[in-house]
């Protein structure tokens, strides 16, 4: 299974340990991006606005192994769900 993320902004230059398995290929689809978001640094931030102009983003394949990962990390932690008596 392929799983791709897709980007814009920052994330295509910063990416911090997003676990890409290819590069970014700029023939995304058209989504409405505009700066209408304040960071958690109080900078001003682009994000998804459903009245903003649609512009291309760019996608990017991402290790399929690292969700898997993370899941059965979780899991080994006890941090799985109680179980709520329906199964």
């Amino acid at each position: 299974m392929n799983i791709a993320c897709l980007g814009w902004g920052s994330l295509i230059w910063k990416a911090d340990g997003l676990p890409l398995a290819s590069r970014w290929h700029a023939d995304g689809p058209r989504l409405p991006i505009e700066f209408s978001r304040v960071g958690d640094g109080g900078e001003l931030a682009t994000a998804i606005c459903i009245n903003a102009p649609a512009v291309p983003v760019h996608w990017a394949f991402l290790n399929t192994g690292w969700p898997r990962r993370r899941i059965e990390a979780r899991q080994g932690k006890g941090t799985r769900r109680p179980d709520d008596g329906r199964g």
